[in-house]
């Protein structure tokens, strides 16, 4: 099954609140979301957590070590807030 965007939901299964053992638009659409956390999970589930983490662990890479930029406390930080967040997505089961 396809969105209208072209984009095949995933089938991630996750504990996003005691109610909720999948994302799905259904759950997303039912839980005690924030319009933005809504979106972000939309996010996730339409783009695949997996393949968002290797997004991510690619763009960290590029950064760290394709990059002349001089990797300074604020760029480490941010550098390691990419890659946390590429590690708890692929721990998201398909």
């Amino acid at each position: 099954m396809r969105a209208s965007d072209g984009q095949s939901p995933c089938t991630c299964q996750c504990k996003a609140n005691a109610n909720q053992s999948k994302i799905s638009e259904e759950t997303i659409d039912s839980g005690d979301w924030t319009q933005p956390q809504i979106e972000l999970l939309k996010l996730i589930y339409f783009h695949g957590a997996k393949e968002m983490a290797k997004s991510l662990k690619l763009v960290h890479h590029i950064a760290l070590y394709h990059s002349d930029f001089p990797i300074e406390d604020i760029e480490k930080n941010s550098l390691y807030d990419v890659i946390s967040l590429s590690k708890q997505l692929k721990r998201i089961k398909e």
